[in-house]
């Protein structure tokens, strides 16, 4: 139960101090007008931190920069991340994230212009008959999800250098087929 510390002027002029338990505020200050004086303060308080409160433990391990030598070497690396240089490209990702969010937004234009197509709407969205009939619109969604495919495909075969420009090509070939078509 939460407790509250309060201060009380007594009718004779004095001040009370001391901790109340009360489920709520309200509670707490009703229980403080039974006690026939005028409320000055009402916190609750904050229950004091136990010292022996310890950190969270570290992770078993962690990568290392092997090109830096003044450095301590950490045990317990795994086997397989040992040899592995960590390599972190955000651009990718980021690139990944806006996609999706643009597939999104894409499949919102889509999904109220072809319910706006076959019945009217309750509310009128600007420029949605424009957008849903868009080619340029629809182009741009296939782009989105290839790119969100291949690139998905690209980490499950292992990332590479090869594997990343003959998935570019495809990507690019597929697109452009598309265009063709539309």
């Amino acid at each position: 139960m939460p407790r509250f510390s309060y201060a009380l002027r007594l009718p004779d002029g004095s001040t009370e101090h001391g901790i109340i338990d009360a489920p709520d505020v309200l509670s707490a200050r009703a229980a403080l007008a039974e006690m026939s004086g005028d409320i000055i303060e009402l916190m609750a308080t904050v229950p004091p931190i136990e010292k022996t409160h310890t950190p969270p433990p570290s992770p078993p391990w962690h990568l290392v920069d092997e090109k830096k030598a003044d450095k301590p070497k950490v045990k317990n690396v795994p086997p397989s991340v040992k040899n592995t240089a960590a390599t972190y490209v955000p651009v990718t990702t980021t690139i990944r994230l806006y996609a999706g969010w643009l597939l999104a937004w894409y499949f919102l234009i889509y999904a109220f212009g072809s319910y706006q197509f076959t019945k009217a709407l309750p509310f009128e969205i600007p420029y949605l008959d424009e957008f849903f009939l868009s080619p340029t619109i629809l182009s741009f969604t296939f782009a989105a999800f290839l790119f969100l495919l291949l690139s998905s495909v690209h980490t499950l075969i292992g990332k590479g250098l090869v594997k990343g420009i003959l998935l570019i090509v495809l990507g690019a070939v597929l697109v452009i087929v598309f265009r063709q078509n539309v």
